[in-house]
């Protein structure tokens, strides 16, 4: 996922991270140890050696994905949000996990014009190593949202709508 336009637009609250980022990668694995047995064997060798040279830092992440509303894109054109959440220091993991996958996927759901909408929650955190868990301080991340609609106006306009006013704020947004 290349970023292609840094504007935090359809939301106004501040920014939590001082992160400039210029894209996420992706991959999936059946499991956790099928991922770590992939990031430290030898097909997987060359990728290390190359990020040395074009990347000045790298923050993993596990993720749980869930499906909240399936990506219908009709062919049509479409822009996608990504963001990074981080919770609230009173909102306990579990609080969140209740809050985000329960609450407020609820609330999206119900939402108009929304083209898809998926929810990565963390479940552990890599910096410097690949296989050694990091720290919540290092990688203060606690999901990250993909979000598609057909225009940023489409966003705006449901952001700034009562639609999206039940939502809570035991997250912020990056």
């Amino acid at each position: 996922h290349a970023v292609t336009d840094k504007e935090q637009f359809g939301i106004s609250h501040a920014r939590g991270q001082d992160w400039d980022l210029d894209g996420f990668s992706e991959l999936h694995f059946d499991d956790m140890d099928a991922m770590i047995e992939a990031v430290s064997g030898e097909i997987f060798a060359p990728t290390l050696v190359d990020e040395t040279e074009f990347l000045e830092d790298v923050k993993l992440v596990a993720c749980e994905k869930t499906k909240v509303v399936p990506v219908a894109l009709d062919g049509g054109p479409f822009v996608k949000r990504m963001s990074l959440l981080k919770r609230r220091p009173d909102v306990s993991p579990e609080q969140f996990r209740e809050e985000w996958q329960k609450t407020h996927a609820d609330f999206v759901r119900r939402w108009p014009n929304v083209l898809g909408y998926h929810q990565n929650l963390v479940i552990d955190r890599y910096h410097g190593s690949r296989t050694e868990s990091a720290s919540y301080d290092a990688v203060p991340v606690d999901g990250i949202v993909e979000f598609w609609f057909r225009d940023k106006d489409t966003a705006a306009e449901l952001y700034a709508s009562d639609s999206s006013s039940g939502c809570s704020s035991s997250i912020s947004g990056t």
